[in-house]
């Protein structure tokens, strides 16, 4: 998860827990973007692309980018830039246009960059309200379904001798005390 306005800073890592991405969602507020004021689309989606490179094995299916904005791209690189070689790696880019006003939908650079999404297998959805936001998110669900496989490494290493040791040497020390008369009495 990344959050942009004049930049595109990064809130979470990639991961498959949900709870966790959930976590840090709640650390996203009018605070933390507080001085900027622009829309930097292109360098939002250019960082989650690289992102995603780094974490590319054999294959790509299933990676998808999904862009939630409230407003037009203004600032830094330009989205349809940033789109053009991830069409190339077949790695889908979804767009959500959270409460926007009917001007900016109209514009022209939304317009061309709904399009381009478009073209590149991505979908754009409207989402007014509460529910469309919640629609928008069962919609991408239902397009990008696939199995996940994951792999889990447990490494089995004894750790008795850390407590084995500390009590043989305790043992050895109440026999050795047992010897003067002050400590027989106690042990």
């Amino acid at each position: 998860m990344l959050v942009f306005a004049d930049h595109a800073y990064i809130i979470s890592p990639l991961t498959l827990d949900h709870d966790f991405l959930l976590h840090y969602l709640d650390t996203v507020d009018e605070n933390i973007l507080k001085n900027e004021k622009k829309t930097a689309i292109g360098d939002g989606i250019a960082l989650a692309y690289s992102l995603l490179l780094r974490q590319r094995g054999d294959e790509n299916r299933g990676q998808v980018i999904m862009v939630y904005t409230d407003g037009e791209h203004n600032f830094g690189r330009d989205p349809i830039e940033a789109l053009a070689p991830i069409a190339l790696t077949g790695i889908k880019v979804h767009l959500v246009g959270v409460d926007l006003e009917q001007k900016i939908k109209e514009k022209q650079n939304v317009q061309q960059l709904i399009e381009t999404i478009v073209d590149y297998g991505g979908r754009y959805f409207d989402a007014e309200t509460k529910d469309d936001l919640f629609a928008a998110s069962a919609g991408i669900d239902a397009l990008e379904k696939g199995r996940v496989i994951t792999r889990e490494y447990v490494q089995q290493v004894p750790v008795y001798h850390w407590f084995v040791l500390p009590a043989a040497f305790f043992i050895v020390i109440a026999f050795a005390l047992r010897v003067f008369p002050y400590f027989s009495n106690y042990t």
